[in-house]
């Protein structure tokens, strides 16, 4: 079986874009986490 050349590029296109999303849900957890942290050292700085 063979998969026509558009098959193939809607493949390839899907592949891209969940790399993509999958990236970018990576990259908003880490700026969260970051973002938490830094909020954390400040509570403590102010707090403390």
């Amino acid at each position: 079986m063979r998969l026509s050349s558009s098959d193939f590029a809607q493949r390839i296109d899907f592949d891209v874009a969940y790399s993509l999303q999958a990236l970018n849900v990576r990259n908003e957890i880490q700026a969260l986490i970051s973002g938490m942290t830094c909020l954390g050292s400040f509570s403590g700085v102010f707090l403390g």
